[in-house]
């Protein structure tokens, strides 16, 4: 996408350039068999840059679109990996004592974090591929903000895997989480206004920015009933 970018304001540049120097030296041309030969080269440039840039701009906006909806794509399996890891191991119903007592000698909360480790990553590297003209647009805005909270996530849900990494056997004593931090890494997490929550908004509305339809199937009447 950056490279389509590049060579579609390259070849804009060049035309400008071409046009303006064009409309120069036909105006100023005190000898017209003279400066025939330069402003026709000069017009000639002139309308193949026009032509390059069209076909840039057609490729770029092509590119733009599909890393766009990559982006978005990816940051969604991004969320939907940390709300399996949190559906996992923060249950709402428990305590956080009682929860940071589970997290201690759970098997599956490292694996899983790893797996919302590589989550973030793919989706860092869907960041990599967006180069927007305009750098400060409102969804070049909400595609960093998004980005900036994605990572701000995976901090949090690190800091509560650590809850069972800084609880083995191989840890030093000294280097053990206090159970007042265990407590109150899990809270941040589940706070109604966390950064996670935050990322999930964000998400919707970038998806409505770009346009993008989700199809949600509709649940059979007997599955309707069950759950109502």
């Amino acid at each position: 996408m950056k490279e389509q970018r590049y060579i579609l304001t390259g070849f804009v540049a060049l035309a400008v350039v071409a046009f303006v120097v064009g409309v120069i030296g036909e105006c100023q041309k005190a000898e017209p068999n003279g400066l025939d030969f330069f402003v026709n080269i000069v017009l000639g440039v002139f309308a193949s840059a026009v032509v390059a840039a069209a076909t840039a701009g057609i490729s770029y906006y092509t590119t733009k679109r599909q890393a766009l909806s990559d982006y978005w794509l990816d940051l969604e399996a991004y969320i939907q990996k940390v709300q399996i890891w949190a559906f996992h191991h923060l249950e709402k119903g428990l305590t956080a004592k009682d929860t940071a007592t589970f997290i201690r000698t759970s098997e599956t909360v490292v694996p899983e974090s790893n797996e919302v480790n590589l989550a973030y990553l793919t989706l860092a590297k869907s960041k990599r591929d967006i180069s927007l003209i305009r750098g400060n647009s409102e969804l070049s805005k909400e595609i960093n903000n998004s980005y900036k909270l994605a990572g701000q996530v995976n901090i949090e849900v690190t800091r509560v895997t650590q809850i069972r990494t800084l609880n083995s056997a191989k840890v030093p004593i000294e280097n053990l989480l206090k159970y007042e931090e265990e407590e109150k890494r899990i809270l941040e997490f589940q706070k109604d206004d966390s950064t996670f929550s935050e990322l999930d908004s964000t998400a919707n509305k970038l998806r409505d920015m770009l346009k993008i339809k989700v199809f949600i199937p509709e649940l059979p009447a007997d599955e309707k009933m069950k759950r109502s």
